[in-house]
């Protein structure tokens, strides 16, 4: 069964790979199908999980963003009130990153084991550092 999953996983990653024109959509493809294996999802947890994680995902990459253009007109800005302003916005994203960790955190708790969570935190860490040892591979 677990084979059956993990190839299915593999040829949707592939499909998705092909006809996916976006580099990003190639991207999160790989991640899924890294981060389904790492974690060694059933299919009711997988089920479960993906959503739960997609959302997660996207209030992650909100926030993220924001931060980084907030850091980026930094860079820029010549006004010390203006600086003191971006710096405690940029503070209180960091708290709001750590709140959603913890909010989702609890929620993948009720799907996941302690163990595949902590799995699920290390493949995030392994596929990034993959990505970025690829993108230094092609300069």
């Amino acid at each position: 069964m677990k084979k059956t999953i993990y190839l299915l996983i593999l040829f949707m990653s592939i499909v998705l790979s092909s006809f996916a024109q976006d580099k990003y959509e190639k991207i999160e493809s790989a991640k899924i199908a890294y981060l389904t294996k790492k974690i060694d999802l059933t299919p009711m947890q997988a089920e479960d999980f993906w959503p739960l994680y997609n959302e997660y995902s996207k209030k992650r990459r909100e926030l993220h963003r924001e931060k980084r253009h907030l850091k980026k007109s930094t860079e820029a800005e010549q006004d010390d009130t203006r600086l003191l302003e971006m710096m405690n916005r940029i503070e209180e994203i960091n708290q709001m990153e750590l709140n959603l960790d913890k909010s989702y955190r609890k929620r993948f708790l009720l799907i996941l084991s302690p163990q595949q969570v902590m799995a699920l935190y290390q493949g995030e860490r392994d596929f990034r550092k993959m990505i970025r040892e690829k993108i230094k591979q092609r300069r």
